[in-house]
């Protein structure tokens, strides 16, 4: 009895010696935020952007499945937009926007967009040796890069189609041998203010010695992105004898551009008149 007594005792004690093991608090798994899938914007492909007949549009996606809605007049694309299937035939002037949806993803594709122009051959105007000559080294072919129908691309330093200048005042002034009616003018011009290339300050378009054009533009707010861009006037005029088109460049480059020595530049790689 007295062995039992005495192996309980130490079996109590062996217990009374062992310390409480504390309860070990995990930290609380952080929830990992879901990967919101982004959907590129689609790819535009036309064999022209200045025609004289007709041009052939293709849009295209690297994901399948893409439904791709478009509008050809400039209009907001949405999912009530008509939806691409096959190539569009153009043979009027457009304004082409266009984004891509996918049921797998929450949200449509930015915009993409092109404008397309329909020329019309008028051998009837003769551009005037008076007229601006580009500055180097963005001379280009000269002055006839002005009615070539080449696009230039984006990245206009690299693309021989775009003429460069840097004069305060551009102007292009065309003389004809017989007189044409005037529907309408187009200059196409690219912007990238990180590279110190504008959009003109202003446009003014004389026909036959009369101001029937003018536009203002405002200054850009900020580093925009690069952008081609399409200037249209409405004339709807009876030519009889010159248009005069003048370009208007801003004095100074913005005060952030690192090089506020320099002049800014217009880039213009085409004239239509229709």
């Amino acid at each position: 009895m007295r062995h039992v007594f005495t192996l309980l005792f130490i079996l109590v004690i062996q217990g009374c010696s062992k310390k409480a093991q504390p309860t070990v608090q995990l930290p609380p798994v952080e929830e990992i935020p879901e990967v919101v899938k982004v959907l590129s914007e689609p790819n535009i492909s036309a064999d022209s952007v200045f025609f004289l007949n007709t041009a052939i549009v293709t849009l295209s996606h690297d994901v399948d499945n893409v439904a791709i809605h478009y509008s050809v007049d400039g209009s907001e694309v949405t999912e009530d937009s008509p939806i691409y299937v096959s190539p569009l035939n153009v043979d009027i002037n457009i304004d082409l926007k266009c984004k891509a949806y996918h049921p797998d993803y929450v949200a449509p594709s930015n915009l993409s967009n092109l404008s397309l122009r329909k020329c019309i051959s008028t051998p009837e105007l003769i551009l005037k040796q008076s007229s601006t000559l580009p500055n180097e080294p963005f001379m280009g072919t000269g002055l006839t890069a002005l009615s070539d129908l080449k696009k230039g691309e984006l990245k206009g330093e690299e693309s021989p189609n775009w003429i460069g200048f840097q004069e305060e005042e551009i102007v292009f002034e065309y003389k004809l041998d017989k007189p044409i009616y005037c529907n309408g003018i187009s200059i196409s011009t690219l912007s990238n203010p990180l590279k110190g290339v504008l959009n003109p300050q202003r446009f003014e378009i004389d026909v036959d010695d009369e101001l029937v054009g003018f536009l203002q533009i405002k200054a850009p707010a900020g580093k925009t992105p690069p952008e081609l861009k399409i200037w249209d006037f409405s004339v709807k005029n009876k030519i009889k004898k010159s248009i005069k088109i003048k370009v208007v460049n801003a004095k100074t480059v913005p005060n952030w551009y690192e090089d506020q020595m320099e002049k800014p530049w217009i880039f213009i790689d085409e004239i239509i008149i229709n």
